[in-house]
């Protein structure tokens, strides 16, 4: 098991800034500093053949000080992670499987009729990825893995869909 806890100030951070006299956006640092704090804890059961774990990460992000406090956009105050890896019977091969969570995010909604932003929840989404690895020898491996393997719909900035399944193979060469 392990167990973090952390707490960050940064400082000068880039922010995007609104010129409502010519319409245009532009960047700048932020005037006020911006805090992340909170924790992260694993827990992992081992066996022979199999491994299983388990992470949660806390984390609450805020913006400003007194009350020109705000919450971060787009960080989850609750995300985490399942992964199974399973060595198979057949010698080097292999399978790993991990679901991913994202909680509730904020974001920044511009309504096409107006210049004025609301505030918005963007949801919670589980994302699955699936690897399947073979070792043919101490040098070459081959693998297939599949991100977003269940095709969820997702949003990490409003109006942004997230990445689709995606399908990947590989091979390395170890020297």
């Amino acid at each position: 098991a392990d167990f973090s806890v952390f707490t960050t100030r940064l400082e000068n951070e880039i922010t995007s800034v609104w010129d409502s006299a010519s319409g245009l956006s532009s960047v700048a640092n932020a005037s006020q500093d911006s805090r992340r704090d909170g924790f992260e804890a694993s827990l992992q059961w081992v066996a022979d053949t199999w491994q299983f774990t388990v992470h949660y990460s806390y984390l609450d992000a805020t913006s400003g000080d007194g009350a020109d406090q705000a919450v971060e956009l787009r960080r989850p105050n609750h995300s985490g992670s399942v992964t199974y890896r399973h060595s198979l019977a057949v010698q080097g091969l292999s399978v790993y499987i991990k679901a991913d969570y994202t909680g509730v995010r904020q974001d920044i909604f511009y309504p096409p009729t107006s210049f004025s932003g609301e505030v918005v929840s963007l949801d919670p989404y589980w994302l699955t990825s699936i690897n399947v690895n073979y070792d043919w020898n101490q040098q070459w491996q081959f693998g297939v893995r599949v991100d977003n393997a269940l095709s969820e719909d997702y949003e990490d900035i409003i109006g942004y869909r997230g990445a689709k399944r995606r399908f990947l193979v590989h091979t390395s060469y170890r020297f």
